[in-house]
């Protein structure tokens, strides 16, 4: 059990760096496979980040033996990528965004429903205690009946930023980069499977030389399904940048209290617990949860990294339980987060100041 096999690429190796290295210290799990294009590559990679005696492939066709792929190809490689591994009934991890249009992710979803093998989108943010926990609260009224959700996030992109993020509007952006993550809060507050986002609107601020969107303000509504009054919709403000490091927190507003995610949001260590009193005076509860222990062997490429423990050990309870979807991040998780995501772009194509509607993803 727990043996990986990582589907690396040279414009997506450092996420892969941290997720081989913070597996290879969890008991049980290793890297036993490394696929690329290049084999020198994977020899490479293999040699640095995995297990004496990984094995090295130049094609996903050639892989096996192994429990689940890693899948951490540039995004535009993620579906078809999947795809052969879902046909060959080989339960797949992959990077965050599972593919660059909500089509191709529901796509992908099918077919992981097709052939009854496990799929899941690899945001790690919900596998962390600190998510859990306010799953819990939320579940047990601790807010009362939720109606709102702030958040934001941002990292300064002048100090470095994934290649995709840059030089193509249709495929790149900080929508495509870390909306996801303030797409994860929206429907950790109104859970997919009984809200939908009836709405999203948002603005922009966009690159100068490549028009991508850099900075966005997004406003959703979320319905009930099946339910038309007021009273059960909800309501999400978020806003994400990669024009400023930002401090990067998350409230979730309730009609007893909030429940609010200190920085870093996205790999949340503490969670607060607000309980109004009064108008004016609430009492506060606070819970805090240590990472796992690092060995301080990697120089870690992303903060918090050695937390994809989480994640990979999110994906050994599925499989264990003969899962084909994860319960900490459905199918239908993840296809309304894209949808939202989706949404969003549509509404940025249709005001985009200097572009035309043909310049932007459908």
């Amino acid at each position: 059990q727990g043996g990986y096999g990582v589907r690396v690429d040279v414009r997506a190796g450092k996420i892969a760096q941290d997720f081989a290295h913070a597996i290879s210290q969890l008991p049980g799990h290793e890297v036993s496979a490394v696929v690329s294009r290049s084999k020198g590559r994977a020899a490479e990679f293999a040699s640095r980040f995995c297990d004496a005696g990984a094995a090295i492939y130049e094609s996903v066709e050639e892989l096996g033996g192994v429990d689940a792929v890693y899948v951490a190809t540039p995004p535009e490689q993620h579906l078809a990528c999947s795809v052969a591994l879902l046909e060959r009934r080989l339960p797949v991890l992959c990077e965050k965004p599972l593919a660059t249009t909500a089509r191709d992710v529901e796509h992908l979803i099918a077919t992981a429903r097709k052939h009854r093998t496990f799929l899941m989108e690899g945001m790690w943010t919900r596998c962390f205690p600190a998510t859990m926990k306010a799953r819990e609260l939320i579940d047990s009224d601790a807010i009362g009946k939720v109606v709102g959700v702030q958040a934001e996030f941002g990292y300064d992109v002048a100090n470095g930023c994934p290649a995709s993020v840059r030089g193509d509007p249709e495929t790149g952006g900080m929508t495509y980069d870390i909306g996801i993550y303030l797409a994860e809060k929206g429907l950790l507050a109104f859970p997919s499977a009984d809200y939908a986002c009836a709405r999203a609107t948002a603005a922009a601020v966009y690159g100068d030389e490549d028009g991508v969107d850099l900075s966005v303000a997004a406003s959703l509504r979320f319905q009930r399904k099946g339910a038309a009054d007021e009273t059960t919709a909800g309501v999400a403000s978020l806003m994400w940048t990669g024009i400023a490091d930002t401090p990067e927190t998350a409230t979730i507003l309730g009609t007893r209290g909030a429940i609010i995610f200190e920085a870093a949001a996205h790999v949340p260590s503490s969670l607060l617990l607000r309980e109004r009193v009064t108008r004016t005076h609430s009492r506060e509860k606070r819970f805090d949860f240590l990472p796992p222990r690092d060995n301080g062997h990697h120089r870690w490429n992303y903060p918090g990294s050695i937390c994809l423990q989480y994640e990979a050990m999110a994906v050994e309870r599925a499989l264990l339980a003969g899962a084909i979807e994860a319960r900490e991040w459905t199918f239908d998780d993840c296809a309304s987060a894209h949808r939202i995501i989706h949404q969003v772009k549509a509404d940025l194509r249709r005001n985009q100041p200097h572009a035309g509607a043909s310049d932007w993803p459908r």
